[in-house]
C-alpha cells in the first residue's frame, strides 16, 4: 500500500529448504484466492482453500461483506479427502440414517432427504451433535427396488463416487457409509462491485474471495461460475481499462451497511513477514490447523448461538493476537516447520475471527446463518453489512 492505494504484491518464495519474500511493484492487484474451506474439518475444498486472498485485503483495510454466510454441503465423505456426494445420490433414493439405522429426514421436513441444503445439512449437524459427533449414514439400498444389479447402477449412474467410495474401502452396494456436513461455499469476501473493484485504489476480486453481491445469504448450486468465469472477465477487463489515476468510485449496492471489527495489532503490509530460516525447524505453531478447525466447527459451523459464537471469538482472538506477534502459546505443542503453513493458520485465525464477529453481530437466521438462539428472520435484518479493519 502507497497513499491508501495498492502498490504491489508481496510474494513468499521458495528456493530449496529455504523461503525468501520478495516484491513486485503493481498499480492493480487482481485476487482470485478461492474460498476458505480449510476453516473447518469437514470441507469440500482443496487444500490450498485457506482465505490466503481474502485475510491479506483484510489487513490492508478492504471492504469486506456477508462473511457470516459460509454453505454447508450436506453430504461429504466423513472419512478420506471428504468427497462430496451429490445430492443426484439422495434424488434416486438414497436415505439418511442415524446410528440407530433409524431415518430422521422424515420428520424434519416433507420432502425429507431433497429438502435444502441448508435444511439437510442443520439435521445432520443435530443428529451428529446427538450422536456425539459421530457421523450419519447415507445409505443407497432403497434403489435395488428398481435396480435389482445395485453395484452395477451405482457404477454407472455415479462413478467417480462409486470408484472413491471403493477406494476408501466401502462397498456402499452393501452397506451405508458415512457423512457429514461440509463447508462448500464462501457467500461472503471482499466486497466488489459489477466490474470487480474493491474499496481500496488499485485492488479487484473475482471468484470465491470476491463478494460480488449475486449469492445473498445462500448459494444456488452452480452459481460459483457466475462469480468466477463473469466476474473474473470483468476484473481483468476494468484492471486493464481503468484509467492510471482515476477517482476510485466502486458502485456498491444499495442494500448494504457498514460495521467495523475492532483489532488490536494495526497492519501496514497485508502479508506477514515470514520467518526466512531455512525451514524453521522446531519452531512452535502458532496454533495448529486442528485447533483452528474445531473451534470454528464448534461454533461458528452449521448451527451457531451467541454463547458459542463469543467462545470462539475469544479463542480465535487469542490465538490471532500470538500470531500477529508471532508469538508461541504456551499450549500448543504442535510443529509447523513450513514458514507457509504458519502464513495459512494465520490467514485462518483472521477469517474465522472475522466470520464469527459477523454472525454474532446477525441476531437473525438467515440463509445459511442459523442461530439457535434467534431462529427466525427478521425484516431490519434484510441486508448486506460490509466489515472494514478498524
Amino acid at each position: 500500500m502507497r497513499d491508501g492505494a495498492i502498490a504491489g504484491v508481496r510474494l513468499l518464495v521458495r528456493g530449496g529448504e529455504t523461503f525468501r519474500s520478495a516484491d513486485m511493484a503493481a498499480s492493480r492487484v487482481i485476487l482470485a484466492t478461492g474460498g476458505a474451506g480449510r476453516l473447518y474439518p469437514y470441507t469440500t475444498n482443496p487444500a490450498v482453500a485457506t482465505a490466503d486472498g481474502l485475510a491479506a485485503a483484510w489487513r490492508a483495510g478492504a471492504q469486506v461483506a456477508d462473511v457470516e454466510f459460509y454453505q454447508f454441503h450436506p453430504t461429504a465423505m466423513a472419512v478420506g479427502e471428504h468427497f462430496l456426494v451429490s445430492e443426484a445420490v439422495r434424488g434416486e433414493g438414497a436415505v439418511l440414517l442415524d446410528e440407530h439405522g433409524e431415518r430422521y429426514m422424515t420428520r424434519v421436513d416433507e420432502r425429507a432427504e431433497l429438502a435444502p441444503r441448508d435444511v439437510v445439512a442443520r439435521e445432520n449437524f443435530r443428529v451428529m451433535q446427538a450422536q456425539g459427533g459421530k457421523p450419519v449414514m447415507l445409505d443407497v439400498s432403497p434403489m435395488r427396488r428398481e435396480n435389482p444389479d445395485l453395484a452395477e447402477f451405482l457404477r454407472h449412474r455415479f462413478p467417480t463416487i462409486d470408484a472413491y467410495t471403493r477406494s476408501l474401502g466401502f462397498d456402499w452396494s452393501k452397506e451405508p457409509i458415512p457423512v457429514a456436513p461440509a463447508a462448500h461455499y464462501y457467500m461472503g469476501g471482499i466486497r466488489t462491485d459489477l466490474e470487480g473493484r474493491a474499496s481500496i485504489p488499485g485492488l479487484y476480486a473475482a471468484g470465491e474471495c470476491a463478494r460480488t453481491g449475486v449469492m445473498g445469504s445462500n448459494r444456488l448450486a452452480s452459481n460459483s461460475l457466475l462469480e468466477g468465469l463473469v466476474y473474473g472477465r470483468r476484473a481483468g477487463l476494468a484492471a486493464v481499462n481503468d484509467p492510471a489515476g482515476s477517482v476510485w468510485n466502486p458502485v456498491w449496492f444499495s442494500n448494504s451497511a457498514t460495521g467495523r471489527i475492532v483489532s488490536d495489532t494495526p497492519v501496514e503490509l497485508s502479508m506477514p513477514a515470514p520467518d526466512e530460516r531455512a525451514g524453521a525447524n522446531g519452531r512452535p505453531a502458532i496454533w495448529d490447523r486442528t485447533r483452528i478447525q474445531n473451534t470454528m466447527w464448534a461454533g461458528v459451523g452449521v448451527l451457531r448461538d451467541g454463547d458459542g459464537l463469543r467462545q470462539a471469538i475469544d479463542q480465535l482472538g487469542t490465538g490471532l493476537a500470538l500470531a500477529d506477534a508471532d508469538a508461541t502459546e504456551p499450549a500448543a505443542t504442535a510443529c509447523e516447520p513450513d514458514p507457509i503453513t504458519r502464513l495459512e493458520n494465520r490467514n485462518l485465525l483472521t477469517v474465522g475471527y472475522v466470520e464469527a464477529n459477523a454472525a454474532l453481530r446477525r441476531t437473525e437466521s438467515r440463509g445459511a446463518h442459523a442461530r439457535t438462539d434467534y431462529p427466525e428472520s427478521c425484516d431490519e435484518w434484510a441486508q448486506s453489512i460490509a466489515y472494514i479493519n478498524a
